[in-house]
């Protein structure tokens, strides 16, 4: 099985839960924006990681969005643009 990149965005109204969402993200990915992280994962820990966020989150007031971007092949950057300064989305993968 290959990695595939994926974009995480979120919304949520409660300061505490927006932190956790932050700091989990922030062990797999990379912040390209406010809210927003690059992923570089296997499948089957995206759904995981889907599964546990949305676990910590309000349905009745926080959001949570997951788009796959495909395969990350020869480690190339899944960004096609991006303006502003350059974040490192080197090759952080993780294995479940």
């Amino acid at each position: 099985m290959i990695p595939h990149w994926y974009i995480f965005t979120y919304d949520v109204s409660n300061r505490r839960r927006w932190r956790a969402v932050f700091k989990r993200l922030g062990r797999v990915g990379t912040p390209i924006q406010k809210s927003v992280f690059l992923c570089r994962l296997m499948p089957a820990h995206c759904r995981v990681l889907s599964a546990e966020l949305t676990r910590r989150l309000d349905p009745t007031t926080d959001r949570l969005a997951v788009a796959d971007l495909g395969p990350a092949v020869g480690g190339t950057n899944a960004l096609d643009v991006a303006m502003g300064p350059q974040v490192d989305s080197g090759p952080r993968v993780v294995i479940v």
